[in-house]
């Protein structure tokens, strides 16, 4: 048996050896893998498919379709780097017939592809994953590839639930990320007491996959119920119906393209600075990206580097997707007595 991976233009052919190790890999985790693929299979997977795999592999969850799709005898197309441009042309060219993307793929494509229907007439499924996704892109990737095509997926590293919602459930309760998927949801708030339809709280869910230690990396337990219900501690609300709907992130969480970025870490480049004597790192609302890093720097003794300074600064010691995309100048940023910064007052423009 021959694995064939298409890297856009050029062909790899792995020896058989390395299926054999891949197949050692299904043989250990079947059940796991198992309930994976019922979840993609409703999001439109089948056998043998031409795949495409936009993400990087070091994330979950391109590593893990990519995978799957191989031992499911797909033939796995792998962008070199995301553009949008690459993006459509393989699709159409290649004849994708399966892709999962995050909504700064989606956003990247429609604003700066601007794709029609007919390139990307060969799908037969589109799942996106990571972050949520604006009103606008996702109405405009319904109509390039129509309600039951596109579906939308709300889960965790951690593998404790899953939802699914298939474009038209979206398009009858728009914003939803959708129902269980073999997972239950709770929501309950801050002394574990179940809410009602319509009231925000904590999400948790239970599904067969979670063991029942499940831990988060770095070894902090996750939130538990006696029952088996866990929580990331993200919040929402479920409808009526039983469909999920999330509310904003946490203020202490910048989602940039689907990384979570902790503005503790970028305000710590910051301060290395020996210009900086005071930072603060915000959300700034992006049209790709949902969300990129805004910083705001109190300067030290007066001395005010360019902005350009700064950034190069964080630059060279975060990832990209972590580097303030604007820096602004500001006489203090609020804390409290105890020194404690009180990100919430410094809203977007406040």
């Amino acid at each position: 048996m021959t694995v064939r991976i298409w890297l856009t233009h050029s062909v790899l052919s792995a020896a058989p050896g390395t299926v054999h190790v891949v197949n050692r890999y299904r043989d250990a985790n079947q059940n796991l893998r198992t309930q994976f693929l019922r979840i993609l299979r409703r999001a439109g997977w089948r056998t043998g498919q031409r795949q495409l795999v936009a993400g990087p592999l070091h994330h979950t969850a391109p590593f893990t379709a990519s995978l799957d799709g191989l031992l499911d005898g797909s033939t796995v197309v792998l962008l070199p780097t995301f553009a949008p441009d690459l993006l459509v042309e393989a699709i159409r060219d290649r004849r994708i017939g399966w892709v999962q993307l995050t909504p700064a793929h989606m956003r990247g494509v429609v604003q700066l592809a601007e794709p029609e229907p007919a390139d990307l007439a060969s799908l037969h499924g589109v799942l996106h994953t990571a972050a949520a996704c604006d009103i606008a892109t996702k109405r405009a990737w319904l109509d390039l590839v129509g309600p039951e095509r596109l579906w939308e997926s709300y889960g965790s590293t951690e593998e404790i639930g899953v939802t699914l919602a298939r474009g038209d459930e979206w398009l009858a309760r728009p914003g939803t990320v959708g129902k269980g998927f073999l997972t239950q949801i709770r929501i309950l708030d801050a002394a574990g007491r179940r809410l009602p339809a319509g009231e925000v709280g904590t999400v948790y869910l239970r599904t067969g996959r979670m063991a029942a230690r499940a831990r988060y990396l770095g070894g902090l337990s996750m939130p538990t119920t006696p029952d088996g219900f866990a929580t990331v501690g993200d919040s929402g609300w479920l409808d009526g119906d039983g469909y999920l709907f999330l509310a904003p992130r946490r203020t202490d969480l910048i989602n940039v393209g689907g990384e979570n970025v902790y503005p503790a870490e970028v305000e710590a480049a910051l301060l290395d600075h020996p210009a900086v004597l005071d930072a603060v790192v915000l959300a700034r609302p992006d049209p790709i990206f949902g969300s990129v890093v805004q910083a705001r720097v109190v300067a030290r003794d007066g001395a005010r580097p360019a902005a350009r300074e700064l950034i190069r600064h964080c630059a060279d010691r975060l990832s990209p997707y972590k580097v303030p995309r604007s820096v602004t100048y500001v006489p203090s940023v609020p804390r409290t007595a105890a020194g404690k910064l009180e990100r919430w007052r410094m809203t977007e423009g406040g």
